[in-house]
């Protein structure tokens, strides 16, 4: 099942990404829904044990929408 994150009207927003220096994360609560962290899994540890005590885990589904610009 997929979940969204929410705590206090806010949601949470998860990355990760790699560069030269290493991995990097950032986890942070929203306002935004659309710009929201769908977890199709659990979440990350370090996530689980800092951010989301006293979260609310929310059913989710994901889609997402491609519109196509006319051709001139």
């Amino acid at each position: 099942m997929s979940v969204v994150y929410r705590k206090e009207k806010k949601y949470l927003r998860y990355s990760e990404w790699q560069t030269h220096t290493g991995a990097h994360r950032k986890a942070e609560w929203i306002d935004d829904l659309q710009m929201a962290t769908v977890f199709h899994g659990p979440p990350p540890h370090r996530v689980q044990a800092y951010m989301l005590q006293d979260a609310e885990a929310l059913p989710a589904k994901e889609t997402r929408l491609i519109t196509l610009e006319a051709k001139p």
